[in-house]
Parts: structure tokens; sequence; C-alpha cells
């Protein structure tokens, strides 16, 4: 029997490209915090078309939970482990209010101090 009040629009698919620039512009929000800078290789794959963000790493479980590795640069001077409860919060926000994706663990690693202006 077919069911005339329902219609199937289909499957939805988010790159995880996609996920990885949410990622990018939410930390980009935090005065201060910086995701890494791209490397030699990252600026040739660039170079021949393939988008990558440095920084952040998206790895989905068996479950389809996402597993999120960020690699960050904090100003001198401020609380490094407040810094990385805001860098996981605000990531949280994004892609729940983006993509609503099911977060297993967002892990912050924090690759350098920078100094000055």
């Amino acid at each position: 029997m077919i069911n005339d009040s329902k219609i199937n629009l289909g499957s939805i698919q988010v790159e995880k490209q996609v996920i990885a620039d949410i990622i990018a512009s939410a930390v980009s929000e935090i005065d201060g915090v910086n995701l890494i800078k791209r490397n030699m290789f990252e600026e040739f794959m660039l170079l021949i078309g393939l988008k990558i963000t440095p920084g952040a790493q998206i790895r989905f479980t068996d479950n389809n939970e996402l597993l999120i590795t960020v690699k960050v640069l904090i100003p001198f001077g401020i609380n490094i482990q407040e810094a990385a409860q805001q860098i996981q919060s605000v990531i949280r926000s994004a892609l729940a209010k983006m993509v609503d994706l099911n977060i297993k663990e967002i892990n912050v690693n924090i690759s350098g101090i920078q100094r000055g202006p």
C-alpha cells in the first residue's frame, strides 16, 4: 500500500570538509585563538584544487559519532584549560546548530602559544 501523506526527499550527505569549515569558523570567533596554519604539503594540495583545513581532523566511529581533534594556537597569558573548554563549547554549539550530528568527543591540542599582537 502506498502512503500518499509522506514523500521521500532522498538523503542528505555532508562532506567532512564542510564539518571542518564549520569548526574553523567557530574557532575563529574566539579572540586570539587560531587553528594551526597550513604546511607546505597542504599548500600544494590547495594549489591542485583540494581544500584542506589544517588543525581540524574529523573521523567517524562505527556508530556514526564524530571524533574531532583540533590543533590550535592560543595567546600567551590565557588559562589553557578554560580556552580548551571554550573551544570545545563553540565547536559543539556550531555543529549542533548547523548539522546536528552526534559528537562523541572533541579533543583540543594546544600546539603553541602566540606572543605579541
